[in-house]
């Protein structure tokens, strides 16, 4: 049926494009499918700055957009629709199957969770350090020195301040 403004497809139909039929898009009645049977499938968005937005019914009888490309950034939001990273995933978690590591930087700095435990291996050169973002509170470093209020450790354990210890029988060491 063809009205002024669009034409009405029955269930079942499939509009193909291409001469060899490459490109269809179909409707059974209940999904929905767009096809590529050739080459890449590109999705462009040419109005400028603006974004690229994947939304679902959110089973409450609304529609929620769970995925946002933002067209200023580049930015890929999961569940935000203002992105402010280059991955975005805001009110849930992500998870990476075992044994396949998420890298950090490069190849040389990643964590890995796999059947023999978790491996969080860092940069050789830099070993690791727990800041709160201005000053160092602990450092591993390289060669297997542990510094606790240094980042400079020169022994295998060296704390910098008071430190208490709990050995067995409830016997403790307190050394300011």
């Amino acid at each position: 049926a063809t009205t002024a403004l669009y034409t009405i497809w029955p269930d079942l139909s499939r509009v193909t494009l291409g001469t060899g039929g490459d490109f269809y898009m179909e409707h059974n009645g209940t999904n929905t499918v767009l096809a590529n049977l050739t080459g890449d499938l590109y999705i462009q968005n040419y109005a400028d700055d603006k974004d690229i937005i994947f939304s679902s019914d959110d089973q409450s009888g609304g529609v929620t957009t769970y995925m946002t490309i933002d067209g200023s950034t580049g930015f890929i939001g999961i569940t935000t629709s203002t992105p402010a990273y280059k991955l975005d995933i805001n009110g849930g978690s992500m998870f990476i199957d075992s044994d396949w590591p998420l890298y950090l930087g490069s190849t040389n700095a990643f964590i890995e969770g796999n059947t023999t435990g978790t491996i969080i291996r860092s940069n050789a050169t830099a070993g690791f350090t727990w800041t709160d973002g201005g000053t160092t509170h602990m450092k591993l470093d390289t060669d297997g020195n542990l510094g606790v209020g240094t980042a400079t450790p020169d022994t295998k354990l060296e704390v910098v301040g008071s430190f208490a210890a709990n050995g067995p029988s409830s016997t403790f060491v307190t050394m300011s």
